[in-house]
């Protein structure tokens, strides 16, 4: 009798609703009563899924979505809407451009109906077809023995673009995950190649959905929501997300002028208008972890990796003036017929390039087979090519019965200092750090851990610094950890940014067992939280990357994606170098056998572009000064500085203050007697910047002594200063002769040598002198010295770099003096 007076009240039945259970009939006089007194606006009744128990009906709600990826969606929140003001009230898809209404059945299988549902709109609306996925390839393939108990669409797409996507015909859908994978017996009729997080902003949502297709979303399903019939869904729950279905359009005049999604269900056409439904913005948590795959035809001939080979210095790029080979992968699409007869031709605009040879052809290739083209393209670089320069190179690929293909790769030329690693699993972080390397004209190479997969430590080598980038994500996975580890081990400098790299190392449930053993040794970080409460940080005072710098995150123009900047200690030798709040540290650096810089928030994150910008660029600096330092130390003279005497035999103390963006390596102090004219007494060379040093006092008597101090950074840069007035020496004679004014050239202090070297050269009188390294061909690699210099001692410091400030591969090489039509010249042995 209650089954019947709810029907009435309700209207029809849907067609493939059954009969009431006592307990279906009073669940739903209860949503009514719920509806009524909230003053919803949507009708309930009994619908398809009535046929189901309350434990048979949650077993459905299968969407199990990692917690990074929960983390990662859930940050995207904080990025602005894209910049439309022509975002129509209302829009939708449906019933033209989206499939059939799927019954999942019982099977916690939504997400993967709502991941087929996606891509066979974006398929029907790019190429007319009307396709029919099969669902069950992805319990059976992908997810065999598990898939009804719940994942995500990327589990889906994930398998798609490895293996293609089936035809139902080939593999009917039969609610287990335990039915036989039979995909090798099918043919593959789609493709998936990408896929992007769309921010849970209504707005960005909307774009998404307009600009290309329906999309994924996740929502929680509440037990009223079974019996939706039609209007404006809304409930009120916190309960966690639990379901996955496709959005397909939007209307903002519903729900009394608030709006509503308009999604694709996966209940059969029993529930809801015919299976589809509206649901209000925002309502049970819809919107979150949005996704939107794009089509990819996969019918043709495409590059899939190109490397430079053979080249001239084998440091796997090209150099200016340099010929290389250059090796070519192409693969033949997923979803293309046998390719035969395959030529490819390549071509640059670049006119920095000639192409010696262009023409090369491939072996026969099956579908999704991947090839490489022999013979590998032959290129040339003219000599004046800019070094960071990026080289666009264009390949036509052409197999018979088919239409030619072009495609395109870049090369970057030569020594640059650094490697980006892409490793934030999107577009998040990684486009702040490349505009802040191009704005600094930092020539830099960009490794993509998505297309490319884990750099090993051999591709990290040839790099002064790799900068690695995890942005939301933060997982560095166990090869990428051994790159790393073999980087550093070989003196390697690192600079990682992340907000989640702890968490993934120590608090995620799928850390490994080294995971926090990798972080506290190679970091020399110890995680203390995943969210430190903070949204500010302030520099340290005089450490020499992070003095005076303040910056907020999580808003301005950065990243705005930062919800959980890590709070944590330093560790087994590193320094804290930026702060929250005192005693609340938020990234550290470490100087030793290598030296490393950890944030432990996302540099891209900063509000302001600025503070990005100066913390960059001081942390590269500092990571590796050889390469990236341009400013000279400062000096001043302290004593003595005018009107003192110092007499023969007596324990003189010279002091000075010197101090540099980077840091002081060696202070020179020299000896004038005439006044500032010559200086050919070394009181000391090469020592520490400690600020003092004894000398004994010896030498001519002479009132008109100076002293000259002269500061040496790590990069080789120099300053001096000298005594501020005239001081005083009495000598043991004022006739003793002055043996330092004799010519001589010493050269290599240390000889071999690894970091650095030097030559001392005393002129007896001030001419023209030229000092030049040269390696073993007689190319001259790096001038020291070239004008005139007075009478004295001098000191030149050598770094085992060129003139462009690359680091120069170990080996012979030649030091030439060049003064009053002499040449004097020295062997120099670089350890690499």
């Amino acid at each position: 009798m209650i089954s019947i007076l709810i029907l009435l009240v309700l209207g029809q039945v849907a067609s493939d609703a059954p009969p009431l259970t006592d307990y279906h009939a009073e669940e739903l006089s209860r949503v009514q009563a719920e509806i009524e007194s909230n003053g919803y606006h949507w009708t309930a009744g009994p619908t398809s899924l009535c046929r189901y128990t309350e434990e048979e009906f949650q077993q459905m709600l299968g969407l199990r979505i990692p917690e990074p990826e929960l983390r990662r969606s859930g940050q995207l929140a904080r990025l602005g809407p894209p910049a439309r003001s022509d975002l129509p009230e209302s829009f939708t898809w449906h019933p033209l451009w989206t499939t059939n209404i799927r019954d999942q059945g019982n099977c916690g299988s939504c997400w993967d109906f709502a991941a087929c549902a996606a891509l066979e709109s974006v398929i029907r609306i790019y190429s007319g077809e009307f396709l029919d996925l099969s669902e069950q390839q992805v319990l059976s393939c992908a997810t065999p023995g598990y898939g009804c108990d719940g994942g995500s669409a990327s589990i889906a797409w994930g398998h798609f673009r490895e293996h293609g996507a089936m035809a139902e015909s080939c593999m009917y859908y039969r609610e287990n995950d335990t039915e036989e994978c039979i995909e090798e017996y099918c043919t593959p009729i789609a493709a998936v190649k990408e896929r992007i997080d769309i921010p849970n902003n209504v707005e960005a949502i909307k774009t998404a959905v307009m600009e290309y297709g329906p999309v994924t979303t996740a929502m929680t399903v509440t037990s009223s929501f079974r019996y939706y019939h039609d209007g404006c869904y809304e409930a009120d729950t916190e309960q966690p997300i639990n379901h996955l279905v496709a959005i397909i359009g939007w209307d903002d005049n519903v729900c009394d002028g608030e709006g509503a999604w308009q999604i694709k269900n996966s209940w059969g056409q029993g529930w809801g208008i015919n299976g589809t439904g509206w649901i209000k913005y925002g309502v049970c948590n819809i919107g979150t972890h949005t996704q939107q795959v794009f089509y990819y035809p996969a019918t043709a001939l495409e590059l899939y990796r190109s490397e430079v080979l053979d080249d001239e210095t084998g440091d796997g790029w090209i150099d200016p003036g340099e010929t290389a080979s250059i090796s070519v992968q192409i693969r033949n699409g997923l979803l293309a017929e046998d390719a035969a007869g395959i030529s490819v031709t390549l071509a640059s605009s670049s006119p920095y390039v000639s192409i010696l040879e262009g023409d090369a052809v491939s072996v026969d290739l099956e579908p999704g087979e991947v090839g490489a083209l022999e013979p590998p393209f032959q290129v040339s670089l003219d000599s004046e090519t800019p070094v960071g320069e990026r080289i666009w190179f264009e390949i036509t690929l052409d197999a018979e019965g088919t239409e030619a293909v072009v495609d395109s790769f870049s090369l970057v030329v030569g020594d640059v200092p650094v490697l980006l690693v892409d490793d934030d699993v999107g577009s998040i972080a990684d486009p702040f750090f490349r505009d802040a390397l191009t704005a600094a004209e930092i020539g830099f190479r960009v490794w993509d851990t998505q297309s490319n997969g884990p750099p090993t430590g051999a591709t990290l080598e040839p790099y002064p610094v790799v900068v690695w980038v995890t942005g939301v994500d933060g997982h560095i996975s166990e090869e990428e950890q051994d790159a790393l580890s073999s980087f550093t081990g070989n003196g390697g400098s690192v600079l990682a940014s992340g907000q989640d790299i702890g968490w993934f190392m120590n608090d995620y449930d799928g850390a490994g067992p080294f995971d926090q053993e990798f972080y506290e040794s190679i970091f020399r970080a110890i995680y203390l939280q995943d969210d430190s409460g903070y949204r500010h940080l302030d520099g340290i005072p005089d450490d020499p990357v992070a003095d005076g710098l303040s910056f907020d995150l999580g808003g301005g123009s950065g990243s705005c994606a930062q919800d959980y900047p890590s709070r944590i200690n330093p560790n087994a030798g590193s320094v804290p170098i930026l702060t929250y709040a005192p005693n609340n540290y938020g990234a550290v650096r470490y100087e030793g056998d290598y030296r490393v810089i950890y944030f432990a928030f996302g540099l891209e994150a900063i509000d302001d572009s600025a503070p990005r910008q100066e913390l960059l660029m001081r942390s590269l600096t500092w990571l590796a000064p050889a390469v990236f330092d341009n400013e000279a130390p400062e000096i001043a003279v302290l004593a003595p500085n005018g009107g003192e005497v110092w007499w023969y035999g007596e324990e003189a103390v010279v002091s000075w203050s010197a101090e540099d963006n980077i840091g002081v390596d060696t202070v020179n102090l020299l000896l004038s007697r005439d006044d500032g004219a010559t200086y050919p007494d070394t009181l000391a060379q090469g020592i520490p910047n400690d600020g003092q040093h004894t000398w004994t006092v010896d030498g001519q008597t002479s009132e008109e002594c100076f002293l000259r101090a002269e500061a040496f950074d790590f990069r080789g840069w120099t300053s001096f200063d000298l005594s501020d007035r005239n001081f005083t020496i009495v000598g043991a004679t004022v006739d003793a002769p002055d043996a330092q004014h004799e010519f001589s050239f010493n050269l290599g202090e240390p000889n071999p040598f690894v970091d650095a070297t030097s030559f001392r050269l005393v002129l007896p009188q001030g001419e023209e002198v030229r000092l030049a390294i040269h390696d073993v061909t007689g190319r001259q690699v790096r001038v020291l010295q070239t004008g005139r210099l007075p009478a004295g001692a001098h000191r030149f410091g050598w770094d085992g770099t060129d003139q462009g400030g690359r680091t120069l591969p170990g080996g012979i090489y030649f030091a030439r003096l060049s003064r009053r039509h002499q040449h004097h010249e020295g062997r120099l042995l670089l350890l690499r």
